[in-house]
């Protein structure tokens, strides 16, 4: 038991160290924005609420990422090996499948980018079901939306939204390298749109996510809590009607109607499940 506590200290340290550096530089440049062009709130990040429970979730769910991804690889390639009549020992996630693979570098990362926005369409939308929603309402549940927020994601939300489309595409040939280049686009990306910036994009707000348009999706479903649901190109939502920018307003109040919702980091990772009972 002390071995395996000792395990998980260390995991949870070197993930900490890992993302320090991009904290860092977030939190600089995101802090300067801020100030520089005050939001709704005008709060600095560091005083809302639950900035502790926003700091657990920041740096706890990228090593949820990281172990539901290296399971799900492991689970697909033996799967897939069993139906190919292959190895099932051989766990590579390639497998022959060439789907994806072999493309000029550029044109990967084009479809990459397209191919996976258009899954997390899907699994978001799933996830505001009554079925999934109890689990993402962890990321919906904080009412003082700043930058932190971004990670805020119960590992089964993690799960299927972030881990499943990105290991999908790594079976169908999806070269990691793809990945790995665009996971900081993605980072930055996700952590400037929960920010507390009045920014729609202008002219490119149609084109590009912006932090006016996912806070929206942040308000109450009688507002747009039930619309803005791409992560990257409205156009998904412009497509399937789902698409929210009500013209001279901006979005105020987050967070959901359940005031028992519990606030610390342990209640909310144990919520999902304790609401089912």
């Amino acid at each position: 038991m002390t071995d395996l506590a000792l395990a998980v200290v260390t995991q949870f340290s070197d993930a900490i160290l890992a993302g320090l550096p991009t904290t860092l530089a977030l939190a600089v440049v995101l802090t300067i924005l801020c100030a520089l062009f005050p939001g709704a709130s005008g709060k600095p990040w560091w005083r809302t609420s639950d900035m502790i429970t926003d700091i657990c979730w920041w740096f706890a769910t990228p090593l949820f990422t990281r172990y539901l991804s290296l399971l799900l690889l492991i689970t697909g390639t033996v799967w897939f090996s069993m139906i190919r009549g292959e190895d099932a020992t051989d766990t590579s996630p390639s497998l022959g499948v060439s789907l994806l693979a072999g493309m000029p570098f550029w044109l990967s990362v084009i479809v990459y980018i397209v191919l996976i926005d258009i899954m997390m369409y899907v699994t978001h939308r799933a996830f505001h079901t009554m079925t999934l929603w109890h689990y993402h309402a962890v990321h919906h549940s904080t009412e003082e939306l700043h930058w932190m927020s971004a990670r805020r994601f119960h590992p089964m939300d993690d799960l299927i939204h972030i881990v499943l489309p990105d290991v999908v595409l790594i079976l169908l040939g999806m070269p990691i390298e793809i990945i790995a280049f665009v996971a900081p686009f993605q980072v930055w990306h996700s952590a400037l749109i929960h920010s507390d910036l009045n920014w729609d994009f202008g002219f490119l707000k149609t084109v590009i996510v912006s932090p006016i348009y996912h806070r929206w999706h942040h308000t109450g479903i009688d507002q747009g809590g039930s619309k803005n649901f791409s992560a990257t190109f409205p156009i998904l939502d412009l497509v399937f009607g789902t698409y929210y920018m009500p013209k001279g307003e901006r979005p105020e109040r987050f967070g959901i109607d359940d005031p028992t919702f519990p606030k610390d980091f342990a209640g909310q990772l144990l919520h999902p499940f304790r609401n089912r009972a």
